[in-house]
């Protein structure tokens, strides 16, 4: 089979449909040049589907208060919860090359950060006031400290502006970041293929299926 759709690249990145919104811009590729591996790919994309069509976001009523968690990874990707399913979800190829995995996870924060606001504008507009700032969860510590931090580093000076104003609205207690194990971080689900043991895990919370543990930020 050809690297370029070799499956088991694939089965773990996307729970359900994201993935098959994945797979199909990735397949579109080659339609005027397919052949059986793509032919293949699509029936096992199809199967799929078909495997996964009576699964669906589950939202549970919290009791702690509301409020939203992000989970940020890369290469490369970001998820958003609202303390139980997903609510957005975002996994893409960087427009920029990153020069170090600190650089590529910096880049995935911020985009994070994007998310966290426009869900926390959304909730305000229904009415929904989050008791607390947004928590942003990544497995970097460098990418957290840099995001906190305004001291000058010669290895983060090519970093583009933009991508440093999560800065600003961590400074305005509008998010907050903190770290999380990579076992536990569910935006591994949308960036790599996973064992099927982890991959189901880290879905089930995505999902809503199981119900997510808050993080206490002072562990």
């Amino acid at each position: 089979m050809s690297p370029s759709v070799q499956l088991t690249c694939y089965e773990g990145v996307k729970p359900k449909y994201d993935y098959g919104v994945y797979i199909v811009a990735h397949l579109a590729q080659f339609t005027s040049c397919f052949g059986p591996a793509h032919v293949t790919a699509v029936k096992h994309l199809i199967r799929y589907l078909k495997g996964t069509s009576s699964r669906g976001l589950t939202y549970r009523k919290s009791s702690d208060g509301f409020g939203e968690i992000g989970y940020s990874d890369a290469d490369w990707g970001s998820n958003l919860l609202d303390r139980g399913a997903a609510v957005s979800w975002s996994a893409k190829k960087q427009a920029t090359v990153a020069l170090l995995t600190m650089e590529a996870e910096y880049i995935a924060l911020s985009h994070a950060c994007t998310q966290a606001l426009w869900i926390h504008q959304f909730f305000n507009e229904l009415g929904y006031i989050a008791d607390a700032p947004t928590l942003i969860l990544s497995d970097n510590l460098a990418a957290l400290t840099l995001s906190v931090e305004s001291q000058f580093h010669g290895r983060s000076k090519h970093i583009n502006i933009r991508h440093h104003f999560m800065r600003d609205i961590i400074q305005k207690g509008l998010v907050f970041t903190l770290y999380v194990p990579s076992k536990e971080n569910l935006a591994d689900a949308f960036t790599k293929a996973l064992a099927s043991p982890q991959f189901s895990y880290l879905t089930e919370m995505i999902m809503g299926e199981v119900i997510l543990k808050m993080i206490d930020s002072d562990d």
